[in-house]
């Protein structure tokens, strides 16, 4: 779950995991540098009303609004903000959300007519989407259906593993995401596939270092997949990448008859990792 802080009297919540602060009557996130603005002109709130509130904001790491992190698509949606019924965009390579046909239609007119050699088959499939922001800043993501709309007895992969206290949903779904499919790009044969799935995972639990190339890999696999996130997750990669350096150079930095073989595993596999990062 993300983690939060409600500020008095309850107008705005901040989801740490992504960055944003919502207000709860709105039910979207606020620009960074519009919460002033926000009460004054949405809500009509004096200024003595507000200032409790903006000075609550400018206390927060808020994240410009291209640069916002959304989760995987298979994350339980995100409380407070609304669900909407949309459609994805199924031609290979683009990722374009709406939530009406007649956009879809037109997107796709626009943008593959051209390359679709008449095929008359649906081009789009029903999504369940969110979005932080409003207005000009407004971009969907998708997420997995409520849980009412769920088939029994299903679970969504980020309840099916316990997050350690340490952990953030960020770190979570990255983790989940290299099991899943990063990993399939490390190795070549059935049983290098195999250490990459398991082994280096397991390992990577009860080692920071290799947690964190780990992370950064997985990041960088999600910006080469889904390049209309790319921009948030480079940098999210970068920042992974940046821990798992100085990781490798604290532990080398100590005697080598210091480190145990697990640990002495684990920063084999990390160097192996930021080599693949780097290239």
């Amino acid at each position: 779950m993300a983690s939060s802080e409600w500020p008095e009297p309850g107008l705005l919540r901040y989801l740490a995991d992504y960055q944003v602060v919502i207000c709860t009557e709105c039910r979207y996130a606020i620009q960074p540098k519009a919460v002033a603005r926000h009460f004054k002109d949405i809500h009509h709130m004096c200024c003595n009303a507000r200032r409790g509130l903006v000075e609550y904001a400018a206390g927060l790491q808020l994240a410009d609004t291209g640069a916002v992190l959304f989760p995987l698509p298979d994350h339980a949606p995100i409380p407070l903000l609304p669900t909407e019924q949309g459609l994805a965009c199924e031609h290979a390579g683009c990722f374009h959300l709406c939530v009406t046909a007649k956009r879809m239609k037109s997107h796709w007119a626009a943008a593959h007519s051209a390359s679709d050699g008449g095929n008359t088959s649906p081009h789009w499939r029903p999504v369940t989407l969110q979005t932080f922001f409003r207005g000009n800043q407004l971009r969907y993501f998708v997420v997995a259906a409520p849980a009412s709309e769920t088939p029994p007895g299903h679970k969504y992969p980020l309840e099916d593993i316990a997050l350690p206290p340490s952990w953030t949903s960020s770190d979570l779904a990255l983790f989940i995401h290299f099991t899943q499919d990063t990993y399939q790009t490390l190795g070549r044969s059935a049983q290098s596939k195999r250490v990459w799935r398991a082994a280096v995972p397991a390992l990577a639990l009860g080692h920071d270092v290799l947690k964190q190339g780990v992370l950064a890999c997985a990041a960088l696999h999600i910006a080469h997949l889904q390049p209309t996130l790319r921009r948030g997750y480079v940098v999210l990669a970068a920042r992974h990448h940046a821990r798992a350096l100085a990781g490798c150079r604290a532990l080398l930095a100590g005697p080598s008859t210091a480190l145990s073989a697990t640990t002495r595993d684990a920063l084999l596999a990390s160097a192996h990792l930021l080599a693949v990062y780097c290239f």
